[in-house]
């Protein structure tokens, strides 16, 4: 045992940058969660999917639909890993929703590990590493997705993972690259990127193993189509002939511009845009990127998934779809010996700092501006409902809060505790109690949605005040 002790205590001493860099990530991932996490849209649905998996033991290959009747009845599927990984999660933590967002922390963490061995080819010292190293760490993105379960966020540390076994062992390189599909669709950027530096390398044979490893990593997704008459294709093509189609060339090459200044975390502060600031600024960062790492193959990658974005993105910048890119970060500054290049990182990772730390500090808000009830609010939401409901009654819960109207981060605190029955997303009818979560009662009147309306000759019979917000519980007569 005290050699093993001694061994970690001599490895840690002679490889500390890692180290330190992990440590700081981590920090920065779970700090000031209960008042800062936006448990919303995706993270909500699917911690309550991963929760409803753990009680089920429903165990699939392919995952519940990501949104249920966006367009019809062409919902879009995923795998079932991430429902796992947060399952696990919710299980050994007694349901605990910062214990599923510190698996999406630990593994981008885990990408400090190969980032750091890239960079000890290079012939860096654990100084320069660790400069390079907090890049990747106090970046604003890399921290903000790392803090929420969202099913592209794994892409950050597994795709560090892909480049660092890209000159080792391409069928290793080939599963990793098809384990990242299994969290979003887009990290084909990935293989797109190995395959493309293998003939530039004329490595054929690597090229072809890692396909054939890449493929083979596929196998349940074949299945899934040829069991269910290719249903993934035809709903892939269904929604992208269902999407707006008004992207005009100047968004692309905007938002391609856009793109360094984001990842770098500098035009990142929220509520502030900085408009073709960003984009000169963008401009000036490609050229440069491009001239100090003309040799570097990574730029090669994170141009590729930055022309991707650019074209598949219908939101502003579309910063989801180059995720699999942030693990590149060490791209930017390849001559990190001169003193330049050292005060350049140095300023970079100071605002980067300085952007982070403002955002795990600013009170969540969704889309419009609105604030978002942060854990304890909604904690005591959840009891109120489940103080003021009768336990012989069905009923339901709605908001008119973000957008959600089946209220998904708020059912999965009832479906935790169990609270008997609540009816699911759908059935709204023949209710005997319902709750609205508002902000006001005049927005919830004005707004007349189905979940509001669909039990007829409701009453209101309570009106609680919880921090910025109104919880409403309406009886049938």
């Amino acid at each position: 045992m005290n050699k093993i002790i001694q061994s970690i205590i001599n490895l840690l001493q002679k490889h500390w940058a890692p180290f330190v860099g992990i440590v700081i990530l981590l920090i920065l991932c779970t700090f000031n969660l209960k008042n800062q996490y936006l448990f919303d849209g995706d993270s909500a649905r699917d911690t309550l999917q991963s929760l409803r998996l753990l009680r089920s033991r429903d165990i699939t290959l392919i995952g519940p639909p990501l949104s249920l009747g966006m367009n019809g009845i062409k919902e879009t599927y995923f795998s079932s890993l991430i429902y796992y990984i947060a399952a696990g999660m919710l299980l050994i933590s007694n349901n605990s929703i910062f214990a599923v967002t510190f698996a999406m922390s630990l593994i981008t963490a885990s990408g400090i590990i190969p980032l750091y061995l890239i960079l000890k080819k290079r012939g860096l010292n654990n100084k320069n590493s660790l400069l390079l190293i907090m890049m990747y760490v106090t970046n604003p993105v890399v921290v903000g997705m790392s803090r929420i379960l969202w099913n592209p966020s794994p892409l950050i540390g597994s795709g560090l993972w892909g480049l660092y076994f890209l000159g080792r062992s391409a069928i290793i390189f080939g599963l990793i690259a098809g384990l990242t599909i299994y969290f979003h669709y887009f990290a084909i950027a990935l293989i797109i990127f190995g395959i493309v530096f293998y003939v530039i390398k004329k490595k054929y044979s690597d090229a072809l193993y890692a396909l054939l490893s890449f493929t083979l990593t596929l196998v349940p997704f074949f299945l899934f189509e040829l069991k269910n008459k290719f249903y993934l294709t035809t709903s892939l093509l269904y929604n992208l002939n269902q999407s707006p189609n008004n992207i005009s060339f100047n968004q692309i090459y905007l938002r391609f511009l856009e793109i360094p200044s984001h990842l770098l975390g500098l035009f990142y502060i929220k509520g502030i845009n900085y408009g073709q600031i960003a984009v000169i600024f963008g401009l000036l960062l490609w050229l440069l990127l491009i001239y100090f790492n003309r040799r570097n193959v990574y730029i090669i990658f994170f141009i590729i998934s930055a022309i991707m974005t650019s074209i598949a993105s219908h939101g502003y910048v579309g910063i989801q779809y180059i995720l699999i890119s942030i693990g590149v970060l060490v791209a930017y500054c390849i001559n990190i010996k001169s003193k330049r290049a050292t005060i350049i990182v140095i300023l970079i990772v100071l605002f980067q700092a300085f952007n982070t730390f403002y955002i795990i500090n600013s009170s969540p808000s969704v889309s419009s501006g609105m604030p978002f009830p942060v854990i304890s609010d909604l904690e005591a939401i959840n009891t109120s409902i489940k103080t003021l409901h009768n336990p012989n009654a069905s009923f339901n819960i709605t908001e008119n809060v973000t957008g959600d109207a089946r209220a998904t981060y708020l059912r999965f605190f009832l479906e935790r505790d169990r609270v008997s029955n609540l009816q699911d997303e759908l059935h709204y009818e023949g209710l005997d109690e319902l709750y609205v979560l508002t902000p006001s009662l005049s927005k919830t009147l004005q707004e007349n949605k189905w979940e509001f309306t669909a039990t007829p000759d409701l009453i209101k019979t309570h009106e609680i005040t919880i921090d910025k917000y109104i919880l409403l519980r309406f009886d049938h007569k």
